[in-house]
């Protein structure tokens, strides 16, 4: 005898299905901040700032609307009947469950967009919501009509069509090596990311121009230090063993000339490309790349001219130093011949440690 299935009030579904929602909504905003070290002068570098977060900020925008169509749908559903069967719930909280992964899947796309395979996991996040929203269209189908259902059916299969699209589009554009798959199955996952290459650094010296004071020590450029899938997480690695892990940010570069009179960094290009001019008025313009790292000692002049739309930074600091923003005035720069002497130097290269380059060339 076949067993009846159990009836289950909806406004229990009903209240958690509102409470997930809300929660989930809510985390996805989260992400939204300014960078750490974000203070603006004026209000073109405000609106500059602001101009940083426009991919996080456009994920954000169309994960909610998919959120909001989704619960606008499920809540039209909500005084056609007061009980539903055991197996509607068992699909709800699948389809839930979905929800509460967008807002992780949101940050990731938002963070990591130029790869890839962030592009896949937000993909098939949306994809398989609304397959399984398809479905409870189906068991829905007795208690709203044929019609209803079959409507919510059309408005479910674009958002899977859209996002299969997307999903084709990263491999018919992509922004970073898309060769990770391939790499994976043929290595047995031992090459998944990216690899570290050990190289000898270009160095620059720059001159004190009057306004930024440059240092006697060298600027560094390690030329294709990265190569490979997923830069941002092999760079930070890198930062991060070799004491460098502090005050770490994912940004991009300023438009305006600017230095740090009271510590080191490094910055190295996780994504994009960019042309920035190091050491001031009378420093060189370089084009800088994924995968490249550049060293500035204390008092090194730095300004982005231009760069690709993906440009990615990662920008860390060593233990020892206090992080300040300059930007060229007679003060500062008075005040930066007296800070830049003092500022410790670092113990280890940022990519190689105790036996990098920087340890010789920053004696």
């Amino acid at each position: 005898m076949k067993q009846k299935s159990r009836l289950i009030e909806k406004v229990r579904l009903d209240a958690l299905t509102d409470g997930v929602f809300a929660v989930a909504m809510t985390l996805m905003v989260i992400d939204l901040k300014l960078p750490e070290h974000f203070h603006p002068a004026n209000a073109d570098e405000f609106f500059h700032g602001l101009a940083e977060l426009q991919t996080q900020f456009l994920v954000y925008i169309i994960s909610f609307i998919v959120l909001g169509l989704r619960w606008m749908s499920l809540a039209k559903l909500s005084r056609l009947h007061e009980t539903v069967e055991d197996r509607y719930v068992e699909w709800s909280l699948a389809h839930l469950f979905l929800v509460t992964c967008i807002p992780f899947s949101t940050i990731v796309v938002g963070r990591y967009g130029a790869f890839a395979p962030a592009i896949w996991l937000y993909c098939a996040n949306t994809i398989l919501a609304a397959l399984i929203a398809l479905r409870l269209a189906t068991l829905a189908a007795p208690h709203i009509g044929e019609f209803d259902a079959f409507d919510r059916r059309i408005g479910l299969t674009v958002i899977i069509v859209l996002s299969i699209l997307v999903f084709g589009m990263s491999f018919v554009q992509p922004k970073r090596d898309l060769d990770l798959p391939a790499e994976y199955f043929c290595t047995g996952g031992a090459s998944l990311g990216a690899r570290q290459k050990m190289i000898e650094p270009l160095a620059f010296f720059f001159a004190d121009d009057g306004a930024v004071p440059n240092n006697g020590l060298p600027f560094l450029v390690y030329k294709g230090a990265f190569v490979g899938s997923d830069l941002a997480s092999a760079i930070e690695k890198a930062f991060r063993r070799n004491d460098r892990g502090h005050g770490l940010w994912h940004n991009g570069i300023y438009p305006f000339t600017h230095y740090h009179s009271q510590i080191h960094e490094v910055l190295g290009i996780a994504a994009g490309k960019a042309r920035v001019r190091f050491g001031g008025s009378t420093g060189e313009e370089l084009e800088i790349e994924a995968g490249d790292v550049a060293v500035l000692p204390a008092g090194t002049g730095h300004q982005r001219l231009s760069s690709t739309p993906d440009l990615l930074v990662i920008g860390a600091y060593p233990p020892d130093g206090h992080y300040d923003l300059c930007r060229g005035t007679s003060a500062e720069h008075a005040r930066a011949l007296t800070t830049i002497p003092h500022v410790p130097v670092p113990s280890t290269d940022p990519l190689f440690g105790a036996d990098g380059a920087l340890t010789r060339l920053w004696r």
